[in-house]
């Protein structure tokens, strides 16, 4: 965070080196953000295919212990798989040799299936919470820096939370936490309407409905196993609810990239409206 000792070097404290501190700070926070992205693409690029392709030979290990079974039990086995192939009623599988490996094959088709969903889905969330982190830390660089801002908030402190701080900078640095923190357990709608404080409008960009989308879709994955609910389909316009919503690849690529694009919108934005002389 931005602080006193940072915005003054050793040669002074002039609005160069202000501007400089305020601009290394903007910088060094969406690189943190953008570092993450590049991880939980690495993790889809690398760790998917790996997770995948270990379950395939678990499947092939499993199906090679078929040729070993008795020529009853083989037949059930393979009646059994047709059955559910081919839409047919399931038949009842009695060799026990034959049942485990059926319930062996099943549950690792089972991981091959969703474990990639579940990694898309981890990193759908990380990519929101880390997006929160880089703005919460973007937005007390900016408070910190321009104090009078906070002379718009609402919020009020009573005596005893001014007492209990030993000094002007620490209660400053709590009040400035206290806004951030507040903020950003609000929707991401009203947090683009606070970012309107610094003329800064998100809901302008023609993609504005697929990045707050991402919000709603984290919520639904954490909360409600993926499947729209009411919230959703209001904040999102979708006319399904109860409907289940895959995260698969692509939806996650372009998440990948929006928030990223975004991230690089705020602090330019920021950059070129407080990294200047006063």
């Amino acid at each position: 965070m931005l602080t006193e000792e940072k915005v003054t070097s050793a040669s002074g404290n002039s609005d160069i080196d202000r501007e400089v501190a305020l601009q290394e700070l903007f910088v060094m926070t969406l690189s943190h953000y953008r570092h993450d992205l590049e991880i939980l693409k690495n993790i889809n690029d690398v760790i998917v295919p790996l997770a995948e392709d270990h379950s395939q030979k678990m499947i092939e290990q499993i199906q090679s212990d078929v040729p070993a079974l008795e020529a009853n039990a083989q037949e059930e086995y393979y009646t059994y798989l047709d059955s559910l192939t081919n839409g047919h009623e399931t038949v009842r599988v009695t060799d026990q040799k034959a049942a485990k490996i059926l319930s062996s094959l099943f549950s690792e088709i089972g991981m091959l299936r969703n474990t990639p969903i579940f990694i898309r889905e981890m990193c759908l969330g990380y990519i929101i919470s880390s997006f929160e982190d880089y703005l919460a830390d973007t937005l007390k660089t900016v408070i910190e820096d321009n104090p009078e801002i906070l002379l718009m908030s609402e919020k009020k402190l009573e005596y005893k939370d001014i007492l209990k701080h030993k000094d002007m900078y620490d209660l400053k640095e709590a009040i400035v936490d206290d806004e951030v923190r507040t903020l950003m357990h609000k929707d991401i709608e009203d947090i683009n309407y606070y970012l309107g404080r610094f003329k800064l409008d998100l809901s302008k960009e023609n993609d504005w409905k697929v990045f707050k989308e991402a919000f709603y879709r984290r919520n639904i994955v954490i909360h409600n196993r993926s499947s729209t609910d009411a919230i959703y389909c209001k904040k999102t316009g979708y006319t399904n609810e109860g409907e289940y919503l895959e995260v698969d690849q692509a939806y996650l690529n372009n998440t990948l990239s929006v928030f990223d694009k975004y991230a690089l919108k705020i602090t330019d934005h920021m950059t070129m409206k407080f990294c200047k002389p006063r």
